[in-house]
């Protein structure tokens, strides 16, 4: 009996550290689905979402309350204030903020603020259609639309 009893704590052993590792790589390279249906626009990012991506590069980046890929918007708005629309060249889900379009622009233009409201796989319409849902929340100085 003893065999058997040993045999069973190496079973729930080895059970409790597969899901330690499952659920720690899970944390670090897998992110859950964090787009979500909106009737008027097709997918939007859920808002307030960390976001690992380990696709085409390796970057976390974070979602804010708007649904926007970077941090909050600033309150009271930073100026200028420069709205980013586009598709995944914009949008940048493959890199740190840092690394991006509104991340490199916001470090070379001081005092700027740059929100990033593009998503993949979009066209112009559905942009327009984000950039009349947000324009009156944003009140931004400039929409850049790539």
């Amino acid at each position: 009996m003893p065999t058997l009893r040993t045999f069973g704590l190496f079973v729930l052993t080895l059970g409790i550290a597969l899901l330690v590792l499952e659920a720690a790589l899970r944390f670090w390279f897998v992110t859950p689905r964090y787009k979500v249906p909106d009737p008027e626009l097709g997918l939007l990012n859920r808002p307030s979402v960390r976001v690992v991506w380990s696709d085409e590069g390796w970057a976390v980046n974070q979602i804010n309350s708007l649904g926007l890929m970077g941090p909050e918007p600033k309150e009271p708005p930073a100026h200028p204030r420069v709205l980013l629309l586009g598709n995944s060249y914009t949008e940048a889900l493959q890199v740190p903020r840092e690394e991006s379009f509104a991340g490199i622009s916001e470090s070379l233009i001081p005092g700027s603020e740059f929100i990033n409201a593009a998503h993949s796989n979009w066209s112009m319409a559905e942009e327009l259609g984000l950039l009349r849902r947000l324009s009156p929340l944003l009140e931004p100085d400039v929409v850049v639309a790539q």
